[in-house]
């Protein structure tokens, strides 16, 4: 489960939450409520980029940005760690699992003929993102941004369906975020859309 093999897609480094781009017409932020089912790790985990939908009836609203437990995901308990201090802290929400999200959002017709890229800015610990039922790629950089090409699945001038796994019980790739006295999770930074020139475009500028 590779990062750039999972999805098939490659990853590369991205920005989210640009300063300047609020207005920007080629960037679409997903920020606000989506939909969010949330279960505990299945005991044989195994994942697989074929689109397995996991909602159930017992859908919440949760925001994004933010963890899962800000949005009241869980049950009251004391915290998880490697000492008796950590543990003794007591939360009034706490989840130890995956967490399913999903959300609707119409791609302008306008996008049509530009690459179009899924952005995902951070995800604790680790995440899978699908769009309209395709797998796009996996992260477990926890705070880094990512962001995959999905111009052959996305529907410029169309309603596209966005649906992400996150998993705060799995290991991620930055040893000292597990360092924690809580397990938290979830989608801990912006989702964006992003168009870009067909032809070309300055993606990163490192100058000396």
């Amino acid at each position: 489960c590779g990062e750039d093999s999972w999805g098939g897609r490659r990853s590369h480094p991205a920005t989210v939450n640009a300063v300047g781009c609020e207005n920007d017409p080629n960037v679409i932020r997903l920020r606000g409520k989506w939909e969010f089912f949330a279960e505990k790790t299945p005991r044989y985990y195994w994942h697989f980029k074929d689109f397995q939908p996991r909602m159930t009836n017992k859908l919440v609203q949760v925001d994004v940005p933010g963890c899962w437990e800000a949005s009241g995901v869980g049950r009251p308990g004391s915290g998880i760690g490697g000492s008796t201090w950590g543990k003794a802290w007591q939360f009034k929400a706490c989840h130890v699992g995956a967490g399913f999200y999903r959300t609707k959002v119409k791609i302008p017709a306008d996008w049509k003929g530009k690459r179009i890229w899924l952005k995902a800015g951070g995800v604790r610990n680790v995440g899978w993102f699908w769009l309209n039922r395709a797998g796009v790629g996996m992260t477990s950089d926890n705070y880094g941004a990512r962001k995959w090409e999905v111009t052959p699945v996305a529907r410029p001038g169309e309603e596209n369906v966005v649906f992400v796994e996150v998993n705060n019980e799995l290991p991620c790739r930055n040893a000292g975020a597990m360092m924690g006295y809580h397990s938290w999770g979830g989608l801990v930074r912006d989702v964006e859309l992003e168009a870009t020139p067909m032809e070309c475009c300055i993606d990163d500028a490192w100058v000396r």
